[in-house]
């Protein structure tokens, strides 16, 4: 058990907000931030304006973007980006794995291929990076719900959601298996945001999890404070190179 499903696993919501509200310096940051990422990074981005860092943060977020989206983006940009010492934080994957359709959302693909497509773009984006003398970090992919947006958007409950759930559960699981040992190469690593938002409870079958999605505003995006969950100093501590 690593040092995050040790601090965060199965904590309330109390326990949480507690933990987050810690002061937080850093003394110094080598690399310069930036993070690549969909409408989670804008939840992000708005909780950074509210909080009250010593550090900058550049933000490349875009509703609705995908890995290819924001990988060609960047390859435009890169010279400029990367004038100065940086490290790219790429919190993508949401819209690689599920698409709007209406109002509603659904798998992307029927078979494997957006996971395919994603492990793809993810060594597109090393290769890229560290070919400028920049650093990577792969931000897990966190735990969403198509049943819990679709419900939120007016649609009623249905048996496709629950099964499209947890075949989405099992690609996440396996976009952040391979996000994990890019990672590791690289000597980064990523938050486990999973372990703020599972929660357990015993039962006659033994232990049960389940996921707290009242930590989300619609099963996609996080609360104001589920987005300070990145920021807490230990996630920072861990996941930052150059960071001190």
């Amino acid at each position: 058990m690593d040092i995050f499903q040790g601090i965060y696993l199965f904590m309330s919501v109390s326990k949480l907000n507690k933990y987050i509200e810690r002061p937080f310096e850093l003394e110094s940051v080598e690399y310069t931030p930036i993070l690549v990422s969909d409408s989670k990074g804008n939840c992000l981005s708005r909780q950074f304006q509210r909080e009250n860092f010593n550090f900058h943060v550049k933000f490349i977020c875009r509703g609705g973007a995908t890995f290819p989206q924001q990988y060609y983006f960047v390859e435009r940009q890169i010279r400029s980006l990367t004038r100065e010492k940086c490290v790219f934080f790429v919190f993508l994957g949401t819209c690689d794995l599920t698409a709007k359709n209406n109002r509603c959302i659904d798998l992307k693909t029927k078979d494997e291929t957006s996971v395919h497509q994603i492990f793809h773009y993810i060594d597109k984006f090393n290769k890229l990076v560290n070919a400028c003398g920049s650093r990577v970090v792969f931000l897990e992919v966190p735990p969403y719900s198509i049943q819990n947006w679709n419900l939120i958007k007016g649609q009623r409950s249905s048996t496709e959601f629950v099964g499209q759930d947890k075949i989405l559960r099992h690609r996440i699981a396996l976009v952040n298996e391979y996000i994990g040992q890019v990672n590791f190469a690289n000597s980064v690593s990523s938050p486990n945001f999973k372990s703020a938002v599972v929660r357990s409870h015993n039962s006659k079958r033994g232990r049960r999890y389940s996921t707290n999605y009242n930590l989300y505003s619609d099963g996609v995006h996080p609360t104001p404070l589920l987005a300070r969950h990145p920021y807490s100093r230990k996630n920072v501590l861990l996941i930052s190179p150059g960071v001190h």
